[in-house]
């Protein structure tokens, strides 16, 4: 892999997404599923729908996935025992 390319994958901010992605795997689709249910009433157009969507839902999905990886998942993960 050529130095660059491992430079991109290893960024903190990478690597630290990566510590609780599968928070945010578990738990995107309802967010998502919530959120365009809440923008779909006040907002008709396909278009502003989908930028409210990436810009209010992905954020959001962070958020609460890190909160739900430090609350959950992070104590059963942190203390494991080494192979």
């Amino acid at each position: 892999m050529g130095r660059g390319l491992r430079r991109i994958f290893e960024a903190k901010w990478l690597v630290g997404l990566g510590a609780f992605s599968y928070s945010l795997y578990l738990i995107h689709m309802p967010l998502q599923a919530m959120t365009m249910l809440l923008l779909r009433r006040w907002v008709h157009s396909s278009d502003l729908l989908l930028a409210l969507n990436f810009s209010v839902s992905v954020p959001l999905d962070c958020l609460v996935a890190y909160g739900f990886y430090r609350l959950f998942e992070r104590p059963f993960t942190q203390h494991a025992a080494p192979h």
